[in-house]
């Protein structure tokens, strides 16, 4: 028996992120801002605030730029460092959603996000956005965000710098027609003719004889018209994300500023973070590589308690680890790639809350204390208390690395008292008048308590141990060889009671 298939389906909604700057956003960095431009062509493609304000302009000549701005940094674009920089983008968006793709043209790009499954999601359209309009700034890029029922709709809104979302296709149709002709993709080579014809709004390109336009200017005006306005379709190529996660990024200079190194890593970080949440999964074992000129690659582990694809977590981590790095050389090259990956554990909340219990919140507080701080030091520099089945005292406590931290479901019986303070050795006391003594007689409050261990490995004890109490009235924790002494009284402390 077949189920009916519903009548109507809830219709996609593509939110477009148009990138206008990304050739020159491959090569920004946050050190102090300085006047710097792409040039295609021997032309500025793209200038920085700082160049533009010394009058560097786009598709200016690159001899008269220099004219202007001696100072002028400048480098031929690169489509390779784009592309790289768009894969990442790629990758973060999938935390967004599954359905990713990219909007390419001759000189820009864009993002596309199916954003209609994600709403619920993230608690509203609005949230959804400014969520999407944070994280791209916090990368440093500028991006502009348009939303329509349609791909290329919503890609005509993000280029006009419509912000307003547009949820229904009547309602994409009355606003696509305001907006300028130049806007369409494939008019790019038609500016000058829309011009000399007065075509300035697409309402004025679809009030043509279509037979006779698109014998004159080829089907594509049209196609893209049509797709735009949802009356032909338009499926999209989705991205899909690789099985695991090794990626790059070129520097667009070489440098040891643990700043520009830091503004680099975030890049990577953030695809991961997106990586990650497509692939349900968290990391435990990161590795960042530091690759400078005429130098061996610096490699730097990062290791976490529990997995993890939270950006800021990872983020903090790794400044952590950096910031105790000293450079010997510029870096050219910052690497980032995770070998394995652990599904993460679905969590189940209370139905009723309880007292001292917050969903697991000071255990998670506790773990990301212990990461960083073993971010910060070398390793075996921070130590673990724990404890193992013992009855010896001295051997029922435990030390380890934060990576090896030892799980306290060993512990030795607690029925009855134990001290939290061990002297290590265990300090010999002298009798008097048949009565231990430290700092005067010891009176004995509770004791004996046997213990005899240890015969298997060779350090076997045999004591009585009795809590004591001295003239002062602090409690202490002493015992008494049971076999006889070769020298001393055989009586020694090991605690003391706070």
């Amino acid at each position: 028996m077949s189920l009916p298939l519903p009548s109507s389906l809830p219709s996609p909604l593509w939110s477009a992120l148009y990138l206008p700057n990304l050739p020159l956003e491959a090569l920004q960095s946050p050190l102090p801002e300085a006047p710097l431009a792409v040039v295609e062509e021997r032309r500025i493609l793209r200038a920085n605030a700082a160049a533009r304000a010394l009058g560097v302009m786009q598709g200016q000549k690159l001899s008269a730029a220099l004219a202007l701005a001696p100072q002028l940094s400048w480098q031929e674009r690169n489509p390779a460092r784009e592309k790289e920089i768009v894969q990442l983008l790629l990758l973060w968006a999938m935390q967004f959603s599954s359905q990713v793709a990219l909007h390419a043209g001759a000189t820009t790009s864009a993002l596309l996000i199916e954003t209609r499954g994600s709403i619920k999601l993230f608690g509203g359209l609005p949230s959804l956005l400014a969520a999407l309009r944070q994280g791209i700034a916090a990368q440093g890029f500028v991006a502009y965000i348009g939303t329509a029922p349609t791909p290329q709709g919503a890609w005509l809104l993000a280029r006009a710098g419509v912000a307003e979302p547009v949820l229904d296709v009547p309602t994409l149709r009355r606003t696509l027609p305001n907006l300028p002709a130049h806007l369409l993709g494939s008019a790019g080579s038609l500016t000058q003719t829309f011009a000399t014809l007065g075509l300035q709004g697409i309402a004025d390109v679809m009030a043509l004889p279509r037979g006779g336009t698109e014998r004159r200017f080829g089907p594509g005006l049209f196609d893209e018209i049509d797709r735009a306005f949802g009356t032909k379709p338009d499926p999209q190529k989705l991205f899909v994300p690789p099985e695991r996660f090794s990626a790059f990024l070129d520097l667009p200079y070489p440098t040891a500023s643990h700043e520009a190194l830091m503004f680099v890593a975030r890049r990577l970080l953030a695809a991961l973070s997106g990586f990650l949440q497509a692939r349900r999964s968290g990391a435990t074992q990161l590795q960042f590589t530091l690759t400078s000129r005429d130098q061996p690659p610096l490699v730097l582990p990062l290791s976490l308690l529990e997995p993890t694809f939270e950006e800021a977590h990872l983020t903090r981590l790794f400044t952590e680890r950096l910031a105790r790095i000293k450079l010997d050389a510029p870096v050219e090259r910052v690497a980032l790639s995770v070998e394995q990956l652990t599904a993460l554990k679905a969590e189940s909340l209370a139905l009723f809350p309880s007292a001292g219990r917050a969903d697991g919140a000071h255990e998670k507080a506790l773990t990301t204390l212990m990461e960083r701080l073993n971010a910060r030091f070398a390793d075996g520099e921070i130590r673990v208390p724990g404890v193992q089945a013992d009855h010896r005292p001295e051997l029922a406590t435990v030390t380890s690395t934060i990576k090896k931290a030892l799980p306290t479901s060993g512990a030795p019986p607690a029925h009855t008292a134990r001290p939290l303070l061990l002297i290590d050795p265990p300090k010999p006391l002298a009798e008097r008048h048949y009565r231990p003594f430290h700092e005067g007689p010891l009176t004995l409050l509770a004791g004996p308590e046997r213990i005899e261990s240890g015969w298997w490995d060779g350090n076997d004890v045999a004591r009585d141990y009795f809590i004591a109490q001295d003239p002062s009235e602090a409690l202490r924790w002493i015992y008494r060889e049971r076999r006889a002494p070769e020298q001393g009284s055989g009586w020694f402390l090991q605690g003391v009671f706070a």
